[in-house]
């Protein structure tokens, strides 16, 4: 989103649309991955906002590259693809 950072924290953002998925891969400022500790300090208020709505812990995924989660199990996850 254009210039949505000049303005809000993405966290509260993200914690706003609790509980629709979102898979997102942040990055600090040299547009590396954040670190596991990184993420969980940035992105708490969006953990708290998904927990306290009773969302499965699968639809906020934020990767930090530190596992190699793929997009498409994810999606068919959150979707239930192939559930009757």
């Amino acid at each position: 989103l254009f210039d949505v950072l000049n303005h809000y924290d993405i966290a509260e953002v993200i914690a706003c649309i609790a509980p629709r998925p979102i898979y997102m891969s942040p990055v600090d400022e040299w547009r590396r991955p954040l670190s596991t500790d990184g993420v969980e300090n940035s992105f708490r208020s969006a953990y708290d906002a998904y927990a306290s709505v009773g969302s499965r812990p699968e639809e906020l995924l934020i990767d930090t590259g530190d596992e190699t989660e793929e997009i498409l199990p994810w999606l068919n996850g959150v979707l239930d693809v192939g559930k009757s």
